[in-house]
C-alpha cells in the first residue's frame, strides 16, 4: 500500500481537496495524534500537532474518534475539536443519548469479583473502567499469554456476553449492538453534511473504518511498518505533523504564510 507522501498519495490528497467540498478530519488518538506509550495515562498530542490542528479546526470539522472515554481523551487533545467520539463510537454522538452500555458496564463490574481481579492483576492485566465499556491492557505483562488468558477467564463471567475488539496490547468490552468507528464517523459526516471523509487510525479497532469506508473518503493507516491493511495510504505517526501541516496548507495556505 502506498506511502501517503507518494506521488500516488499527494495527488489523492490534492484530489480531495481540489473542488471545494464539506470536510470532515475523523482521527483516532492513541498511535495517531499521541505516540503508544507504556502507560495510557502518560499518552499527549504533542505541542507541534495540537497548534496545527487548532488551526484546521478554524476552517473544517474536526472529529477525533478514539477507544478512550470522552472525559479522557478531552484532556490529551491540547486543541478544540468540534466532536470528541469515545467508547469506539458509543460516547459523544450528536443527537444520540443512552444508558443501556453504562448499565450493562455496572453489571460486568459486579460480575468481576476479588478473586478474579487478583487473578488480572497477578497476570499483568490492567483493568479500565470507561463507564460505556470495559477495557483489559496487557502491554505490560511479562507472559502475554498467560494476560490472554486470565482476560478470557474474566470475559466468561461477563453476562450478557459482550463484544470484544482486540486492540494493540488490550481487549476491549463492548455491549453487544454497540456503535463502531465506522458508526460513528458516518453519522458525524451526515451530521454535518460532510461529502468528504478524510480519516486516519492506527489500530486494529479502525479496521472496520478502513473496510467498509466509501471509495472516494481519504483513509490513512498510521503504522511505521508500512502495513497499511485495506486502507488507501500509510504514514508514519512521526509523519502526522508533516501530513497536517501540508493538509493545513492545501486547505488555508495563508495559514502558513
Amino acid at each position: 500500500m502506498p506511502h501517503l507522501f507518494s506521488s500516488e498519495g499527494l495527488r489523492a490528497l490534492r484530489d480531495t481537496l481540489e473542488v471545494p467540498k464539506r470536510l470532515l478530519l475523523a482521527l483516532d488518538f492513541d498511535g495517531t495524534l499521541a505516540p503508544i506509550v507504556p502507560l495510557p495515562e502518560l499518552a499527549q498530542t504533542s505541542p507541534e500537532i495540537a497548534r496545527v490542528l487548532g488551526e484546521i479546526a478554524r476552517q473544517v470539522n474536526i472529529a477525533v474518534v478514539s477507544g478512550r472515554s470522552v472525559a479522557d481523551v478531552s484532556g490529551r487533545l491540547g486543541f478544540d475539536a468540534r466532536f470528541v467520539v469515545g467508547n469506539h463510537g458509543l460516547e459523544g454522538l450528536p443527537d444520540r443519548v443512552g444508558k443501556q452500555a453504562p448499565e450493562v458496564v455496572e453489571q460486568w463490574r459486579e460480575a468481576l469479583d476479588e478473586s478474579c481481579l487478583h487473578d488480572l492483576a497477578s497476570a499483568g492485566v490492567m483493568l479500565e473502567d470507561k463507564g460505556h465499556s470495559l477495557s483489559f491492557h496487557y502491554r505490560l505483562a511479562d507472559d502475554r499469554d498467560a494476560a490472554l488468558a486470565a482476560i478470557d477467564r474474566a470475559v466468561d463471567r461477563l453476562r450478557p456476553a459482550p463484544r470484544l475488539l482486540a486492540g494493540k496490547c488490550v481487549v476491549n468490552a463492548l455491549p453487544e449492538n454497540a456503535a463502531d468507528k465506522f458508526y460513528a464517523i458516518r453519522e458525524l459526516a451526515r451530521h454535518t453534511s460532510s461529502d468528504m471523509v478524510i480519516f486516519a487510525g492506527d489500530d486494529v479497532t479502525d479496521d472496520v473504518v478502513f473496510e467498509q469506508a466509501p471509495p472516494h473518503w481519504l483513509t490513512i493507516r498510521v503504522d511505521s511498518q508500512g502495513e497499511a491493511r485495506r486502507a488507501r495510504f500509510h504514514l508514519a505517526q512521526t509523519d502526522m505533523a508533516l501530513f497536517l501541516q501540508r493538509l493545513l496548507a492545501e486547505i488555508c495556505p495563508q495559514a502558513l504564510a
